[in-house]
């Protein structure tokens, strides 16, 4: 049997299907993530002090963080978003 083979539509490691969840809860369409959407915002939530094993273990002070990147993302597009955060 042949492995699946993952597209930049299917994340394919954990934190970029939470990344996936939260941009689709904040009204992003899926064909709109692009593999930089999940790099700016992966790295904009380790710059603000983000801890990826703390989110995973459940830390909600790790959500609300990796929630306010995802929004900011958004709302100011990937560029802009990472412009200003450096």
């Amino acid at each position: 049997m042949a492995a699946k083979v993952l597209g930049p539509k299917d994340p394919n490691t954990a934190y970029e299907r939470m990344i996936q969840h939260l941009a689709i809860i904040a009204s992003v369409p899926k064909r709109q993530l692009s593999p930089r959407f999940y790099k700016v915002v992966a790295s904009l939530f380790e710059r603000r002090g983000g801890s990826w094993s703390d989110l995973f273990e459940g830390s909600s002070d790790q959500l609300s963080n990796l929630k306010a990147v995802v929004r900011y993302v958004v709302e100011k597009g990937e560029e802009r978003a990472k412009r200003s955060r450096s």
